[in-house]
């Protein structure tokens, strides 16, 4: 990974996730800092049974970290 200016990552997991293993997702983003890459780790509650459907609530970030980006124009 490089770094990109002006971009960082986003990592969404929910602690519970039964699919990808909070810790694995922890390990990931501290990776990533490590190499000085800016990287934002949010949790949420996907409420499904496995705790992974996440789609919708990344779909809302997304919309607003644009409407975020936008306004500093």
């Amino acid at each position: 990974m490089q770094d990109q200016a002006g971009r960082r990552m986003v990592v969404l997991a929910d602690p519970d996730d039964r699919i990808v293993s909070a810790r694995s997702q922890r390990e990931f983003v501290d990776r990533v800092r490590s190499r000085g890459l800016p990287i934002l780790h949010i949790t949420a509650a996907a409420g499904d049974e496995d705790h992974h459907g996440l789609a919708s609530i990344g779909r809302r970030l997304v919309a607003d970290c644009a409407k975020v980006s936008m306004m500093r124009c």
